[in-house]
């Protein structure tokens, strides 16, 4: 540990163990420990984990594969965790439906992954990467790590579209003027196409009609909205016209970011505007898409006389100073961008109460100024300082004047946000401040190569330092990206280890470009002290202090467990009963008893990326009879869909994402080249799926629609209800014409259950159908298969089908129905009760982390295939010595230009380090 982080930890020590903010001053205060007592044992109930993910690159196409490496931290002190031996990392699309979740062992707070996207599972499209341990779900989805991602399709020739939305109203009649302008991946406008184009604000059509790019491969439509269209919900779809080009299709996410809508918060600092007391105001203006919007305006009184003028400086925030008093309202008015002016309302003037403000002086000190009403009682009060979940500061205030004022080191507290409190007697707070301490002593991570050129193919060795504050080498672990300039843009002002772990994990909402309050730190000051008036965040609340009594809900896991409880036909858990858990692959195979309670668990077991386990169980007497097994199984998280919309790939695109898509495309061409399936681009050549065991009357597999156990995995404890509503498209409950009961149906074709070979009898009908569709999950379930057409059907539909079969599909008006073969795993037909004494279980899928491919050019052969690759090289593991030093080497790829090298990494120890530089490939 750096002597900050040291330091630090001392005064952390003395004070939660002998209440002394000082050496020379001891706190006495009775109230204030009892304050600080329960803050230490809340801290100590629930610990805070952060988890953070560093991926190879910021965006991908179908068929590439997410490396990442993930580092789980205890939020005090930046250790390694030792609480959770699990994360959880899932991939999930923009309506927040989670496509594929992973889980991976975690020692010494490290862990490796990837995640493969393939098109079936992923398609084109914006996602959000997570990354979380059980235990972390505690305290909320703001303490979950998020990543932003866009992945490109797999369409040979692909299409860049820029968007621009402007509107205007007249007669309250609001009309959105959108242009678009086409380019195709050769860089050639798309010129006089014809194309069909869709409005719609959910599923509501709010415009369509066929027209066509103009010679600057220009399209301009103008619609109209109404009050109820919801804006958050509009997009644009268009639609190739020309025939043999792949019918492409775009849609389009239209955000209108109308100025007249800008939202304009004011933020008092320390939470209130007092009469009388100089305040200062952090204010924050949000376009309709959620980000933030550059204004100036003015404030005035209830006079309409100026009192002040505020003018945003960063990413629409800003601050100003003035002093409210309590004889009337205050409001702001901005001249928009369109030219109108708009009016915003302050908050509220208190005419009583206590206020907080806070300014750096010097390096290494902070000035606290508290002042407080006449009239208001003067003692009971107390300031509290807390970092990363714990009090680092704590002091009595007495206020013998309106206004005190206390010194405080920042050396009391480590790098990154402090929030500081006033309480009053009854802990509850009255104001409320974070600021930001910098005591620049993160890691100095320096990577030298070995040579200062390289022409494509080359062997490259980086030779890699890392040094603490001091100048002393840091042993630690750190993960290195080397990706290619012309087709990936590494942000330098987005989010990395650094900036994550002591800036943005800590405050609510998405801040953007984290990096620019890093870059230049002494000029960029002001701003992120106007981040700090104006951004919520993340903590233990003073509820929670105040109740210490509140149950854990999810409990930490330090080991891959399975868990569970035996209990007879009347509920009753079973005590004595001997488990037998197994599984093949790998193979598994364990014994217990359960306790008097009818508990059960395994511990220590060897897993794969598709083991299931297979639970067994029997009473005293070596029976199964009368014996019901669960085991313990947590509902994954469900988080919020996105609060802002992020564009698809090929909206508003730089260049040098353009260059990514292409180039991944001519690779791919290559690759194809060289294994002749280019000449077979137009032949579709599917695997034919087989249920094995399936008593499907026209054979296994022979169906127009099969849904193999590769389906069933994925699916996890979907029932088999939710199975179909997900995979077969039009599966829903309807009501038919002619009648008033529900049935389940596709399209216009009732759905008739068989299970292992037998007609459930149903025909559709909810009531009867919904007990198999509930009672039924995926894991009881080997495969489905649905027999649609005339030529898989004619065997399931006599050809005088009674009334109660087919003939009652023709009475309602609807089709001839559809045949929904299911095969169960254990074969026990329609009996929807679950077999007595056995458990299946699937866990999460485990991840195994593979090795990331590095082609190795040895002998100098022409090159048969070129290439093109965007990640160059990926090292998740690299380890530094005791002189603090690592060595990497790898390949050039044969595309010349610059690379980026991104190394991030830990001691896990307290100190953390970030670096993103140049290298230069020029030669070719």
């Amino acid at each position: 540990m750096n002597k900050a982080i040291i330091k630090y930890c001392f005064i952390l020590i003395s004070l939660l163990n002998t209440y002394s903010v000082s050496a020379q001053q001891k706190i006495t205060d009775s109230r204030l420990i009892l304050i600080l007592n329960r803050y230490k044992g809340l801290q100590q109930k629930l610990p805070v984990e952060k988890a953070y993910l560093q991926t190879d690159k910021p965006y991908y196409t179908v068929g590439d594969t997410i490396w990442f490496k993930a580092y789980v931290f205890n939020a005090d002190y930046l250790n390694a965790s030792t609480r959770s031996g699990l994360l959880y990392v899932e991939l999930s699309n923009d309506s927040a439906n989670v496509v594929t979740r992973i889980m991976l062992p975690v020692k010494y707070g490290l862990a490796l992954g990837q995640i493969a996207i393939n098109e079936a599972d992923v398609p084109e499209g914006s996602y959000t990467l997570r990354a979380y341990t059980n235990w972390m779900r505690n305290f909320g989805e703001d303490y979950i790590f998020t990543k932003k991602l866009y992945i490109t399709g797999k369409a040979n020739t692909p299409w860049f579209v820029n968007v621009k939305t402007t509107s205007t109203t007249e007669n309250d009649k609001q009309t959105i003027h959108a242009a678009l302008t086409f380019t195709g991946a050769d860089k050639f406008l798309v010129l006089l196409r014809e194309m069909q184009v869709k409005v719609q604000d959910g599923n509501r059509t709010l415009f369509r009609g066929k027209t066509q790019t103009d010679l600057n491969g220009m399209l301009n439509i103008n619609f109209s909205l109404s009050k109820k269209t919801d804006i958050a919900n509009l997009s644009l779809h268009t639609e190739d016209l020309r025939k043999g080009e792949g019918n492409r299709q775009m849609n389009i996410p239209l955000v209108l970011n109308r100025p007249e809508n800008i939202d304009l918060q004011f933020m008092p600092e320390g939470g209130n505007l007092i009469s009388g007391i100089p305040s200062k105001v952090g204010f924050k203006a949000i376009n309709e898409d959620g980000q933030g919007v550059n204004i100036n305006g003015k404030i005035y009184d209830s006079s309409q006389q100026e009192v002040a003028v505020f003018s945003s400086i960063h990413k629409g925030m800003g601050a100003f100073l003035f002093t409210p008093q309590a004889t009337g309202s205050y409001t702001a008015k901005v001249l928009l961008s369109n030219g109108s002016i708009k009016t915003y309302q302050l908050p509220a003037v208190k005419s009583s109460g206590t206020a907080m403000s806070i300014k750096a002086i010097q390096h290494d000190s902070l000035l606290i100024s508290l002042s407080i009403t006449p009239g208001l009682q003067t003692t009971g009060y107390y300031l509290m300082g807390q970092a990363r979940g714990v009090v680092c500061f704590a002091q009595p205030v007495n206020f013998d004047k309106q206004s005190v004022i206390f010194k405080v080191a920042q050396s009391s507290f480590p790098s990154g946000i402090t929030r500081f409190s006033l309480l009053d007697n009854r802990a509850q707070p009255l104001n409320e401040r974070i600021v930001y301490i910098d005591h620049n002593d993160n890691l100095n991570i320096s990577v030298k190569p070995d040579k200062s050129n390289y022409t494509a193919r080359d062997s490259v060795a980086l030779q890699i330092k890392v040094t603490d504050n001091d100048g002393k080498p840091v042993m630690g672990s750190f993960s290195l990206a080397v990706t290619d300039n012309g087709q990936v843009t590494i942000d330098s002002l987005a989010a990395n280890l650094t900036n994550s772990l002591l800036l943005t994990d800590d405050l609510k909402g998405t801040i953007e470009e984290p990096g620019y309050y890093f870059q230049n730190a002494a000029q960029n000051k002001a701003q992120l002290d106007n981040l700090m008036l104006t951004q919520g965040w993340v903590g233990y609340n003073w509820e929670q202090v105040t109740n210490t009594t509140a149950p854990v809900k999810f409990e930490a896991e330090p080991e891959f467990t399975i868990k569970g409880s035996v209990s007879n036909i009347f509920n009753k858990p079973v005590p004595g009963s001997k488990i037998v858990l197994m599984s093949r692959k790998p193979a598994n195979v364990a014994t217990t008893t359960t306790t008097v309670d009818g508990r059960f668990s395994f511990a220590g077991l060897a897993l794969s990326d598709s083991t299931s386990f297979f639970v067994e169980g029997t009473n005293k007497r070596g029976k199964a009879f009368g014996i019901g097994i669960t085991v313990d199984q947590t509902p994954p998280p469900v988080f919020n869909k996105p609060a802002t919309r992020y564009m698809p790939w090929f909206v508003n695109t730089d260049t040098s994402f353009q260059k990514n898509i292409t180039r991944a495309i001519s690779q791919r061409l290559e690759e194809e080249k060289l294994s002749g399936n280019h000449l077979l681009k137009d032949v579709i050549v599917r695997e034919k799926k087989i249920v094995k065991g399936s008593l499907n009357l026209n054979g296994p597999g022979e169906a127009d629609q099969v849904l193999d156990d590769k389906v069933m995995d994925k699916s996890g404890d979907m029932t088999l209800g939710e199975v179909l509503e997900k995979n077969v498209p039009g599966f829903d409950i309807r009501v038919p014409v002619k009648f008033f009961k529900n049935y389940y149906m596709v399209g216009m074709r009732i759905v008739h259950l068989f299970i292992d070979g037998i007609d459930t009898k149903t025909h559709g009908e909810y009531f009867e159908t919904k007990p198999y569709l509930d009672n039924f999950t995926a894991k009881d379930i080997a495969g489905i298969e649905i027999m649609n057409s005339v030529k898989y059907k004619m065997l399931y539909d006599p050809p005088n089908p009674p009334k109660s079969w087919g003939a009652i599909a023709n009475e309602m008006g609807s089709n001839p129905p559809m045949f929904i073969e299911v095969t169960t795993r254990g074969k026990v037909g329609p009996n929807y009760l679950k077999t007595p004494g056995t458990y299946l279980y699937k866990p999460v899928h485990y991840g195994i982390a593979k090795q990331f491919y590095r082609p190795a050019y040895i002998v100098k052969t022409p090159a048969i295939v070129k290439d093109l690759r965007s990640t160059i090289h990926w090292a998740p593991n690299i380890i530094t010595d005791k002189e603090g030093k690592a060595t990497i080497s790898f390949y050039a790829s044969d595309q010349p230009g610059n690379y980026t090298i991104t190394v991030e990494g830990s001691d896990m120890n307290g100190n953390i380090g970030s670096v993103a530089q140049k290298l230069n490939n020029t030669k070719n």
